[in-house]
């Protein structure tokens, strides 16, 4: 998503700041009322470290592979 704009969203008890796209996504998935746990590489892999980034990538097919569902958002 554009790097330029931004939402602040609250994860844990945390003010995360998220790109806008991902904040559209997050809002469009959304069930009032329902907790639901959600995956999202933009925030669950720290993408500033490289190392982390490449070992995290490998886990991404036996992470999509052991989901119930898959929602791909392409914004």
């Amino acid at each position: 998503g554009s790097q330029g704009k931004t939402q602040p969203i609250l994860v844990d008890d945390t003010i995360v700041v998220v790109t806008s796209n991902l904040y559209s996504a997050l809002t469009n998935l959304r069930r009032g009322g329902v907790s639901r746990v959600i995956w999202i590489d933009a925030l669950c892999i720290n993408q500033c470290d490289s190392i982390e980034k490449s070992w995290q990538v490998q886990l991404m097919g036996e992470i999509y592979q052991k989901a119930a569902f898959v929602i791909v958002w392409i914004g």
